[in-house]
């Protein structure tokens, strides 16, 4: 695999490009941003383009010089994905030129990503007086031609910045597209993309916080992990895998004492009509549910339709990706005696599945706290290994 710079891809500007080709495939990666100017390095295009090119092995160019310390951790990175999917990814060699001296350092400035859903917020929240700025990227969890959809957020997301007296730098990619013709988005690629993007704006900050998406007890082969994201940090920039240390339902619970984060709060996939959150889909059902329980349900402007038993039994669960957050749900609700009218509903939306011969799962289904939760990782980590298993490029 071979990358290499776009003639315009130089210099410090608000619009950089590169030309990244791996396999049979050749793509012009587009970045733009008019809040912050952006500097295609060789960093950014290690980050781009080093898990598509462990797909398929062998020779990773870069022309570009590439930070000494993020150079070191690419066995380091290799490591945890050929453990976790030896099928699917293979060690290469790096061809690149390292940087000839570290960069100068920079004053302490931090920086978090930031999409309105319930990880960022609590990101937010934790570190509101050290975090000078939010990062939203385009392209990432909403598709580029979703310009409607995405006025909206941008709308939202930049009164919430200014709420909060915060800088919102929004960048515009392709970048995901190149990643789904190579890799999962989910298991595998989305961490190295918002390393892509925080190298493009290095000159700016010295810290990076990625939000998390999984409860330390809970941790399964995920694109952004405590175990890859600071292997991405450079010489001058370090990024932290912030928030696993709190449940999903703990992270809620915080978001709900914040009025300013209620009125972002944002966690649809599916979005159907350009909606914020359409209130329909497991997603949003699964939130609604822990607010309601946390008596905050009538508070956040974000969810405009009530809670129903209709909508609990219409949720989506043929998945066991979106049943756990379920069973954890349950498991939250158990433990703190809270509402036993949910705990009725969520049970009852749970039963026809038959994931009880699993201990923690038949405990908090009789209404008793799972444990330690060896149960749940072994369950997560036997449905991960039939998806690695079944997985096909498209």
């Amino acid at each position: 695999m071979s990358v290499g710079f776009a003639e315009s891809a130089t210099g410090r500007t608000g619009s950089v490009r590169a030309v990244a080709s791996a396999g049979n495939h050749t793509q012009e990666l587009r970045f733009s941003s008019s809040d912050a100017s952006l500097r295609m390095s060789g960093n950014a295009l290690f980050a781009a383009t080093l898990v598509p090119s462990m797909r398929y092995g062998g020779r990773l160019v870069i022309h570009q010089p590439i930070s000494r310390h993020l150079l070191e951790a690419t066995g380091a990175i290799a490591d945890v994905l050929t453990t976790w999917y030896p099928q699917r990814f293979q060690r290469v060699t790096v061809d690149a030129p390292a940087s000839a001296a570290a960069s100068p350092a920079l004053p302490d400035r931090a920086a978090a990503f930031f999409t309105g859903g319930v990880d960022s917020l609590y990101t937010l929240l934790k570190h509101r007086d050290a975090i000078g700025t939010l990062i939203y990227v385009h392209g990432f969890d909403l598709a580029l031609e979703r310009t409607a959809l995405r006025g909206m957020v941008t709308q939202k997301l930049r009164e919430t910045a200014a709420g909060f007296g915060k800088q919102l730098i929004e960048v515009e990619t392709n970048l995901r597209d190149f990643h789904d013709r190579h890799a999962h988005w989910g298991t595998e690629a989305h961490g190295a993309a918002l390393a892509t993007v925080a190298h493009l704006l290095e000159e700016h900050f010295s810290r990076i916080y990625v939000p998390a998406s999984s409860y330390l007890t809970r941790l399964i082969p995920w694109g952004s992990h405590p175990l890859l994201d600071p292997l991405w940090s450079s010489d001058r920039l370090r990024f932290f895998h912030d928030g696993c240390e709190a449940s999903r339902f703990e992270k809620v619970e915080r978001v709900a004492r914040a009025p300013e984060a209620l009125r972002a709060l944002r966690v649809c996939w599916k979005n159907t009509g350009d909606s914020y959150n359409c209130c329909r889909c497991e997603k949003c059902v699964r939130t609604m549910i822990q607010l309601d329980a946390l008596n905050a349900l009538d508070r956040c402007p974000a969810f405009p339709v009530p809670l129903s038993p209709g909508l609990i039994e219409g949720m989506e669960l043929s998945s066991f990706s979106a049943r756990i957050y379920h069973y954890q749900t349950l498991e939250e609700l158990v433990r703190r005696n809270l509402r036993p009218d949910l705990q009725r509903a969520i049970r009852d939306r749970l039963s026809p599945y038959r994931d009880a011969e699993f201990a923690d799962v038949s405990a908090v289904m009789q209404g008793r706290p799972s444990g330690q939760g060896d149960g749940w990782l072994s369950r997560v980590r036997r449905w991960f290994g039939r998806q690695r298993s079944s997985r096909r490029l498209r």
